[in-house]
Order: structure tokens, then C-alpha cells, then sequence
């Protein structure tokens, strides 16, 4: 799988935990901060909508590539019941802001210093790795690597899965 990763462009992240999840599961609870530095739980802003979760880095260039592509797949489906949702694991909170603001990425963003609870609980051996979750907090699909998000066919599946909920 790492190789399989790296090769679809990831940026790899050693000695991590085996990955657990399944598809058709409950996402895990996972503690992060805000922007700001506040803690929360990240599994209470993923209720009632279906969410794109991205976990990225400032460090990594493909991650760095797709946040372009995520935000237009934000603004395609912002009338819906939906949201990209990004989660760095950079252990610089300033960084992260400024590098977000300096690209203009306006969805939703948090902080997993160095990645300690996508270590954990997600198992994540590269990056970027992305989590289609439902409305329910179940993981539908999960993709490793740079993907690009506003292509018709991934609105086209996410906006499936939308539609069970409206």
C-alpha cells in the first residue's frame, strides 16, 4: 500500500500504525484544534452532511497541489449538505493559517499536531489521504494520494451520496 501510495504521488510518513478502518464503519473520534488553537472534536462538525475529510501537510507537494481542486469541489456543492474539511498534521499552527490564506482556501481547516491522532486512529501511511464520510459519520470510500476532486465523476459520486440525504 505505501508503495501503491508514493507512486500515486503521496508523501510518506514511516513507523505508522497498520490501518483499521473499514468501509461501512463509524469514523473515529478524533481530537484536533481549530485554526485558533482551541480544542475540539472533530466528529461533531461531521454530523448531518456528508463531509470530504483531507488530511494533509504544508511539507507535502502533493498535498499542497490538490487544495486547489478541493476548493473548487467546495464551491460546486456548497448549496448542499456538504463540506470539504481539511485536517493538517503540520506541527505549525501559523504556518498552516498562512499558507492556507496565501492560496485562498476558504473551506474549513483544523490542526493535528504532527499527526498524532491520524497516526492513532487512521493508521495513515501516506499522504494525502482523504475520507468520504456520511451523514451518519460511516466511512464511504477513502483515497490515498493527490486526487483531482471537481472532476464531474467525483461530483457526480459525491453528490450520490448527497442525495440520500435530501
Amino acid at each position: 500500500m505505501l508503495m501503491a501510495s508514493v507512486l500515486l504521488g503521496g508523501c510518506e510518513q514511516s513507523e505508522l500504525a497498520p490501518d483499521s478502518l473499514t468501509l461501512g464503519t463509524s469514523f473515529p473520534e478524533l481530537s484536533v484544534s481549530t485554526l485558533q488553537g482551541e480544542p475540539i472534536s472533530l466528529n461533531a462538525r461531521l454530523q448531518d452532511k456528508v463531509v470530504l475529510l483531507n488530511l494533509w501537510a504544508t511539507w507535502c507537494p502533493p498535498c499542497r497541489k490538490e487544495l486547489p481542486s478541493l476548493e473548487k469541489l467546495e464551491q460546486i456543492l456548497k448549496e448542499h449538505a456538504f463540506a470539504v474539511v481539511g485536517l493538517s498534521i503540520d506541527h505549525d499552527v501559523d504556518l498552516v493559517q498562512e499558507y492556507l490564506s496565501d492560496q485562498g482556501v476558504t473551506y474549513n481547516n483544523y490542526v493535528d499536531i504532527d499527526g498524532l491522532e491520524a497516526n492513532e486512529k487512521l493508521g495513515i501511511v501516506a499522504y494525502p489521504h482523504t475520507f468520504l464520510i456520511d451523514k451518519n459519520g460511516r466511512l464511504i470510500a477513502r483515497y490515498v494520494g493527490e486526487q483531482v476532486w471537481h472532476t464531474r465523476t467525483m461530483v457526480d459520486q459525491i453528490t450520490q451520496e448527497i442525495n440520500k440525504l435530501e
